[in-house]
């Protein structure tokens, strides 16, 4: 798992986190991401956020979450955040953006976001050699 981000602007903020816990009791894991950007002129700020699972049951699960944003204009605000939550099997993917632009002249915002999941099963292989 990992997280990243990007924030571009006149001021800037980023704040990312990932863990994964496997135990007995079952998995609880999270990877967020957040990115805010805004002041004079245009913003824009990019987040991702991924997870890798292994259950028991050997199935491997690949989840990546990512989300954009933008504005244009005299006074810009953008904010971006993508999250995965696993909690004993059960994802939880968000993905929010928001922008707002304030402008003299003309102005313009946009958002876009995507959730993938990967499953996949992992086969053992053995190879038996004799005379």
């Amino acid at each position: 798992g990992g997280v990243s981000g990007v924030a571009d602007g006149e001021m800037n903020s980023l704040t990312g986190s990932s863990n994964l816990t496997m135990s007995g009791l079952g998995t609880i894991g999270q990877s967020i991401m957040s990115a805010e950007s805004g002041g004079k002129g245009p913003s824009s700020a990019l987040t991702s956020a991924k997870l890798n699972i292994t259950g028991t049951d050997d199935v491997s699960k690949d989840i990546t979450v990512q989300g954009s944003v933008s504005a244009s204009g005299d006074k810009t605000y953008v904010h971006s955040v993508s999250s995965i939550v696993e909690k004993n099997g059960v994802q939880t993917i968000t993905n929010f953006q928001n922008s707002s632009s304030q402008s003299q002249g003309s102005s313009s915002a946009s958002a876009s976001n995507v959730g993938i999941l990967k499953r996949k099963k992992r086969h053992l292989v053995g190879f038996v050699f004799g005379k």
